[in-house]
């Protein structure tokens, strides 16, 4: 067995063994990607009584001049409860501040992102309605984007609640360099 190393300054060594090329594929979605290699995915959650129908309830800025893509979108009520999402159209969001906790722990970055939930939210339009989902009472249920929703700087991500309930939500995004 005849083996070479390829030694990279930039990157990991490669090994030539018996003149075929050693690699290893690994399959990760970039929300995994980003949190690994930048630590620059975040969790934000949200729960309160609504106290009417068409509340805010969640509406996260994107403070970056990056992409911040959304990845997951959970809500969940006590009662059966609608709940619409999307970009927000008009307005100044305001209210209680929520923060981005970030998934990857080890690095630990802070959010460059403006979110307000755990109260109403005020000074708002929210959505220009991109979804509407339906929870049965007691029970939460996941809208998967895999980051396909983007939102440039200054642009405002909205959850609102048709229903007067308790909800809970939680949005999981991750913020991207713009190519």
């Amino acid at each position: 067995m005849v083996e070479t190393v390829i030694h990279d300054p930039d990157g990991p060594a490669a090994r030539v063994i018996d003149g075929k090329l050693q690699t290893k594929s690994i399959v990760e979605t970039q929300l995994e990607n980003i949190s690994a290699e930048k630590g620059q995915a975040y969790a934000y959650t949200s729960t309160f009584a609504t106290g009417g129908a068409n509340v805010e309830v969640m509406t996260i800025k994107n403070d970056l001049n990056q992409h911040m893509h959304i990845d997951q979108v959970w809500v969940g009520a006590i009662d059966l409860a609608i709940f619409s999402i999307g970009h927000m159209s008009s307005g100044t969001p305001a209210g209680t501040v929520i923060t981005g906790n970030p998934l990857n722990h080890d690095l630990s970055k802070v959010a460059d992102t403006t979110a307000f939930g755990n109260a109403s939210v005020t000074g708002s339009v929210v959505v220009k309605d991109m979804a509407w989902l339906q929870t049965p009472a007691d029970t939460t249920i996941l809208f998967d984007l895999e980051g396909a929703w983007i939102f440039g700087k200054d642009d405002v991500f909205g959850v609102r609640c048709e229903t007067n309930t308790t909800v809970y939500v939680t949005v999981i995004l991750h913020m991207d360099d713009i190519d």
